[in-house]
């Protein structure tokens, strides 16, 4: 009969025992399954053999209990708030206790416990976790045991408390931490995630995982149940291990949906491999591996060094045991130890000498091995190398590179002092010194020369050994002249780069990507009224001088996420310097390496005089626009009084002389010139002021043009020229119908001005499908492009004659950009030169 017929067997009777156990119970006993997390395909084993009735037929009615957030799960077995647990090897803490835990099943073959890292922090071994931040749950002695044995120890770490939350790593709060491969890397997968697995058998360290277990009191008091739990429980598990699809849809169903079915399915998978139910019985326990576990938790210190593993496991308390006879072993054992030591005493003498002989012969051949690999293994350095005599300090050995870079002939340096390569005693007493206090010599810089008298920068480190039975001193020493060089050019950009900074006028600050001050420049110092060691270090908002403000200080907050989030932003705000107000303005720019945020350097100018300049030629704007305003305003009555009273004259009064009609048309010409300008002028100053606000709405164009027209027809008919209108009674704008009109009226004004007599002027309105446009076509002189660009200045002096010598205000077409731009629109000129002028208008639609 086979291995696997024999199991089948055993199975099968243990079915119909556990079946006959069961037979006639009235009821169920009642017993509690603390788990150690919360309810997951970890716990596969223990919810199959519930649902398929293992339990049951045992006898018992198991209830779970899942992990509570800050308390131990082993305390609740321990404490008998539950008769039954599963622990990590942790279970080996309670040796040397009251009431210490038995290993009933050590489910897992290997520990799920890792470290998973991410790679964007260039994690990819143990030893890139220096530096780092890391979280490592308590008790992780497999872990902490790895990290120990490669010379990672977590004093080299930063170490943040565990939260159990794998958002910790993909929010970047830590670089690393500990998990189980059964679960956080689906969670990373799922977030696209790059990360390492580091796990402590890379290094040997080769832990237990998910025991079973319970106490030494409930196996002593209640072996009979004890013993029908853990064989149920290991029947559950070889039922979960065969069916996982049902066990993961059991547990999403009936006790978790915290984990989705496909995230159960990839635990089951990762699970399998960690049992090894192919390889060893479900549950197998070796004594010796805990043996080994035992003194790792020894090694990090979690148990006294006195401890023993005495009746850890469950096999301990069940396998039998020989009886002999206490006078028997007792008699036995002298008559050993008598018979041993006549036996030794005799083969001692007959080996001794023969041991010496050996002892001086591999002496000597050590002794000449060792002269010989030190020969070979200097002369293979790729480093200078050379080994002295500590008393006499002379030369030995070196190899080749030595004589390369001290310019030396030959390999036979007895009669060479090395005092002859060093630019200064002082080094080489002190190296020397330390050599026989300490008896080692690290990295140290100095200067050295060649043979030829060729000075160099040396990096030389040294340690004591001992040499054929002489104390000397191994040397290693590089060449560093390039690269100190490159270090002395750098200091000094460095320096040159402090002193520009530090006399610049202007407040210059770099922090860290966290937001801590790095840098700031003299100007800052004296601006701030602080010392240098008052604020560098410190964040940014703790460092400012106690005059700011709460409200400076609350803007300031406002605007410093944006600035650490590496965007590159510019803002403005007042502070106190002393007891004046400044007014300053900062630009961040944030520096980044291999696409991470390494700094940011914010550069702040007090632009206080520049601002009050500002407010000053604004105040002074505003006064010339109100002293325009009161002029245009005082003058424009009696100027226009003046303009009627001629108007009526003329037009009423029948003149026979020649000089008279001429006189009288130049005073009413002249007057109405006058009057235009005031209005003009009027309008400008009111719009400077804000005092025009022009209400939007729709405008049928139709009707503005034709009053415009109209408002220039005798004029027009004056000078002969035809005005053409073209605009369908349906086209519309939106735009204010005053302001509108001032522009209208004044582009006529000016194409009846500068166009010959017998002209024309014609205008059309359409619509477009980016607004509706107007444009004014006439046939007067046009205009060159350099009058052209400057038609719609303030600045430039545009103004011409017309044909019959008309003279304009040179603000009207000022008026009507301002006004368009006001109705959110735009105008237009194109001009040829003795061809005429366009003007296009174009409005929202």
């Amino acid at each position: 009969m086979n291995r696997r017929s024999i199991s089948g067997s055993i199975f099968i009777l243990f079915l119909i025992s556990i079946a006959c156990y069961g037979l006639g119970k009235d009821e169920l006993r009642p017993v509690r399954l603390q788990l150690k997390w919360k309810h997951q395909f970890q716990f596969a084993g223990y919810y199959a053999a519930k649902e398929k009735g293992y339990y049951a037929a045992a006898g018992i009615d198991v209830h779970f209990i899942e992990a509570e957030t800050g308390k131990e799960p082993d305390d609740a077995v321990f404490d008998r708030y539950a008769e039954f647990g599963v622990s990590t090897s942790d279970i080996v803490l309670s040796l040397g206790t009251p009431n210490p835990g038995v290993v009933l099943a050590s489910i897992y073959q290997h520990s799920p416990l890792v470290l998973i890292a991410a790679k964007s922090a260039g994690i990819e071994s143990i030893h890139d976790l220096a530096g780092k931040r890391v979280m490592i749950e308590p008790h992780a002695a497999d872990i902490l045991t790895y990290m120990a044995d490669e010379g990672v120890p977590t004093s080299r770490c930063i170490l943040f408390p565990h939260t159990f939350q794998v958002n910790e790593l993909l929010d970047r709060h830590v670089d690393a931490m500990s998990a189980y491969v059964s679960d956080e890397p689906f969670a990373l997968q799922q977030a696209h995630f790059p990360y390492t697995i580091i796990s402590p058998r890379s290094g040997g360290i080769d832990f237990y995982g998910d025991i079973l277990f319970t106490t030494q009191q409930m196996v002593k008091e209640q072996p009979a149940l004890v013993e029908q739990f853990t064989k149920a429980s290991l029947l559950g598990w070889k039922y979960a291990l065969d069916h996982p699809e049902e066990i993961a849809q059991l547990i999403y169903s009936k006790y978790s949906k915290r984990h989705s079915i496909e995230a159960l399915l990839y635990e089951a998978n990762v699970t399998r491999r960690l049992i090894l139910a192919d390889v060893v019985e479900i549950g197998y326990s070796n004594k010796k591996r805990w043996g080994s576990i035992v003194e790792a938790y020894k090694k990090v210190g979690f148990l006294h060094a006195s401890v023993n593993d005495d009746y850890l496991l469950y096999q301990d308390f069940i396998a039998p045991r020989s009886y002999v006879p206490l006078p028997l072993l007792i008699g036995s054992i002298l008559a050993f130890i008598v018979i041993s030591a006549i036996a030794f005493f005799f083969i001692f003498l007959s080996v001794k000498l023969r041991k010496e002989i050996r002892e001086r012969d591999k002496a000597r051949k050590a002794l000449d091995e060792s002269e010989q690999r030190y020969k070979y293994l200097i002369e293979e350095l790729p480093a200078s190398a050379c080994i002295t005599e500590l008393e006499n300090r002379t030369l030995i050995l070196v190899n080749r590179k030595f004589v390369q870079m001290f310019a030396i002939s030959t390999y036979d340096v007895r009669n060479l002092s090395p005092k002859l390569f060093y630019l200064d005693i002082e080094d080489r007493e002190k190296i020397f010194n330390q050599l026989h206090t300490s008896g080692v010599v690290s990295h140290m810089e100095l200067r050295m020369q060649s043979a030829n008298r060729q000075n160099f920068w040396a990096l030389l480190s040294a340690v004591r050994i001992n040499y054929n039975g002489i104390p000397c001193a191994f040397f290693l020493i590089e060449d560093i002249t390039s690269r100190k060089t490159a270090q002395l050019q750098l200091h000094e950009q460095y320096e040159y780069l402090n002193l520009l900074l530090n006399n610049l006028p202007v407040l210059v600050v770099n922090l860290s990507a966290d937001g801590k001050i790095q840098f700031i420049n003299k100007f800052a110092f004296e601006w701030f009224s602080v010392l240098p060691e008052d604020i560098l270090g410190r964040s940014l908002l703790l460092a400012l001088p106690p005059t700011f403000s709460e409200q400076e200080r609350n803007f300031l907050m406002t605007k410093l996420p944006a600035v650490l989030s590496g965007q590159q932003t510019s803002f403005e705000f007042s502070a106190m310097q002393g007891n004046s107000s400044r007014h300053v303005i900062v630009q961040s720019l944030p520096h980044f390496l291999d696409g991470n945020l390494n700094s940011i350097t914010l550069i702040a100018t007090d632009i206080t005089e520049t601002r009050e300049r500002e407010l000053e030629l604004q105040r002074l704007n505003a006064t010339k626009d109100k002293f325009f305003s009161i002029i245009a305003h005082d003058l424009r009555a009696p100027v226009g009084t003046l303009h009627g009273v001629l108007t009526h004259f003329t037009e009423t009064t029948h003149l026979h002389s020649a000089d008279d009609r001429t006189l009288f048309g130049s005073l009413t010409e002249a007057t109405n010139r006058v009057f235009n300008l005031l209005e003009n002028l009027l309008t400008w100053a009111r719009g400077q002021r804000g005092e025009i606000r022009p209400l939007i709405k729709m405008l049928k164009l139709q009707k503005l043009l034709t009053g415009a027209v109209d408002v220039h027809a005798a004029t027009a008919a004056h000078k002969d020229i035809a005005i053409s209108l073209h605009c369908d009674s349906e086209i519309t704008c939106f735009a204010d119908e005053d302001t509108l009109s001032v522009v209208f009226r004044n582009i006529i004004s000016n194409a009846i001005k500068f166009t010959y007599r017998g002209g024309s002027l014609f205008i059309y309105a359409n619509r477009e499908p980016n607004g509706t446009t107007i444009t004014f076509k006439d046939s007067g002189v046009g205009m060159p492009e350099d009058l052209v660009n400057n038609l719609f200045r303030v600045d430039k002096n545009v103004s011409q004659e017309g044909t019959e010598h008309e003279r304009g205000t040179g603000l009207g077409l000022i008026l009507c950009k301002e006004f368009i731009e006001m109705n959110k629109g735009s105008i237009s000129v194109h001009s040829i030169p003795n061809q005429g002028t366009t003007f296009t208008v174009t409005l929202q639609s």
